[in-house]
């Protein structure tokens, strides 16, 4: 067992690959659990700080007009 960086929760590496493989297959834009997290983080805490680092290139992305814009993405995630 390992503990999480993040949330201090014991965890099984292997269940955080396979949780983390669920929500992002390979073809998406998120990485692999391995190359971001090198088993620092659960599966849980992997997943929201994917989705927040996401979220937040969307809105870089919307401010350089990249994107089409969305004030309420731009306020929340930047």
């Amino acid at each position: 067992m390992t503990k999480c960086a993040e949330c201090d929760k014991d965890f099984d590496v292997s269940d955080a690959r396979d949780e983390y493989r669920a929500e992002w297959s390979a073809a998406d834009e998120a990485g692999e659990y391995d190359e971001l997290y090198e088993g620092a983080l659960c599966g849980s805490c992997a997943l929201s700080q994917t989705g927040s680092n996401l979220n937040a290139g969307q809105a870089i992305m919307m401010v350089n007009g990249d994107m089409d814009y969305d004030q309420n993405h731009v306020d929340m995630y930047l």
